[in-house]
């Protein structure tokens, strides 16, 4: 187990959860699976733990917290504790670090794409145009300053690319460790 957790930050679109598969894969780590009021999209099978409002409620231990559309996302302080990854947006990177006091020392890696290739792989994964066109609209202004706040920034316009970057940087943070 690594001593960072890595909080993997990019817009809607930006391929986080497909890196964050892979470097599942690569470290052999896991990712968080945060709570969500929010319904399971067409096909979804991971990413988050899905509960009512009335369940989330009852939830302890909240260190990382944010709200987009109307429904809440969450993690708690035991699952920073026992993961490696965890992908967040800029409210919830807000909220983890006024919150959390744990073990865990938190590596931003900030993901950029370009705003029309977030549009296509949005309509690609079924989001409808309108949404898709607000998503980009909230995240415009939620990451305009977030760049500067991160460890690492990574262009996933190529993700092969993209992907080593990470890999590479990872490992230079577990050696020094």
């Amino acid at each position: 187990m690594s001593h960072y957790i890595y909080l993997i930050v990019g817009a809607s679109g930006s391929g986080k959860n497909t890196l964050v598969n892979e470097l599942e894969r690569v470290f052999g780590w896991d990712a968080i699976e945060s709570y969500t009021t929010r319904p399971r999209r067409p096909g979804e099978t991971r990413g988050h733990t899905f509960v009512t409002d009335k369940e989330f409620d009852q939830l302890e231990g909240l260190v990382a917290y944010t709200e987009f559309d109307g429904h809440r996302y969450g993690t708690t302080a035991e699952q920073i504790e026992t993961h490696e990854l965890y992908i967040v947006d800029p409210a919830g990177v807000e909220f983890y670090f006024d919150t959390y006091h744990g073990t865990r020392e938190a590596k931003i890696i900030y993901i950029k794409v370009p705003e029309h290739q977030r549009l296509a792989r949005m309509r690609q994964r079924g989001d409808a145009i309108d949404a898709a066109v607000q998503r980009i609209t909230h995240d415009r202004l939620a990451f305009a300053a977030f760049e500067e706040l991160a460890d690492l920034v990574v262009s996933n316009d190529i993700f092969e690319k993209c992907l080593l970057s990470m890999i590479d940087w990872i490992n230079e943070q577990e050696v020094s460790e």
